[in-house]
């Protein structure tokens, strides 16, 4: 592909897969920026240090790789004020260069009091994260209305394993006491499934919310307990099924998304956690 493609966060869990498949893809112009962690030497594309918080070197990064798509991959639920003014300084760039934006949001936008959520189904988040994410998603349609946001839910993998992931099962192996839900739900989505979506929509004419996750939803036990034996870990007692209500913690009860106008939109097949694991099984 000759389109030039700019991945911001490519340090990060999504923005690395992105890059590697937007390599495999055939991408030969690709620019990934990065922070404070700094990216393995061997992935592709030309490396760029930015803080994407700062205007004038997202300017300054624009104005140097003239990027013709951005995937804004950066920023997690590890750096929440960092969500909104790199969003913003993004958003307004890639609109003053005529990129294709897609950015990165999350299902933590919803109360998880009336799902599933289509795309247009009201916001209403119940903690900090979902509250910056919410504000950020304002400021691409502000900003950059020709831009798709993406929402998506607890994106997994195993090489290497997600943050989540390796948490648990850290934890689990230590001996800890680790508490999986089974009244909350969430649309669990392979990291691959995501980075293919992603790459496709920076070259299909769609803008505005579009939910891309799993088209079933999980409880986190049930989830936890798919993972482990993905992974051939056999949990022991100190892994403990465990209620919301119990926890102390602002998280949402149910997040399922509705991912039916992706399914009908995209030719990358939204695969259940199920699937991801047949796939991941079959080294695929």
């Amino acid at each position: 592909m000759t389109a030039r493609l700019l991945v911001t966060g490519a340090a990060g869990y999504v923005g690395r897969r992105v890059v590697q498949l937007a390599a495999s893809a055939g991408y030969t112009h690709m620019v990934r920026t990065h922070h404070r962690t700094i990216p393995e030497a061997q992935l592709a594309g030309t490396p760029n240090a930015v803080d994407l918080c700062d205007a004038a070197q997202v300017a300054a990064c624009f104005e140097a790789v003239r990027p013709q798509v951005v995937i804004h991959a950066a920023c997690s639920n590890r750096s929440e004020a960092a969500i909104v003014p790199s969003t913003e300084n993004i958003s307004r760039a890639a609109a003053a260069a005529g990129a294709r934006l897609v950015h990165i949001s999350s299902d933590t936008v919803h109360d998880g009091e009336r799902a599933p959520y289509d795309e247009d189904a009201p916001t209403g988040p119940c903690n900090s994260y979902g509250r910056a994410k919410v504000e950020a998603e304002q400021a691409v349609l502000s900003l950059c209305p020709a831009a798709v946001i993406v929402r998506t839910s607890l994106v997994f993998g195993i090489d290497p394993l997600d943050h989540q992931t390796r948490w648990v099962v850290n934890d689990a192996r230590s001996g800890k006491l680790v508490r999986l839900f089974t009244d909350e739900s969430r649309s669990p989505t392979w990291v691959d499934t995501l980075a293919h979506a992603l790459l496709e929509l920076g070259n299909i004419d769609y803008s505005g919310v579009l939910n891309v996750a799993s088209p079933i939803s999980l409880k986190r036990w049930d989830f936890g307990m798919l993972m482990f034996d993905l992974l051939g870990i056999s949990p022991g007692p100190n892994v403990q099924r465990a209620l919301l209500a119990d926890s102390g913690m602002e998280r949402a009860r149910d997040l399922t998304l509705n991912v039916s106008r992706a399914q009908s939109l995209l030719q990358t097949p939204l695969l259940t956690p199920h699937q991801a694991v047949q796939k991941i099984r079959a080294g695929s």
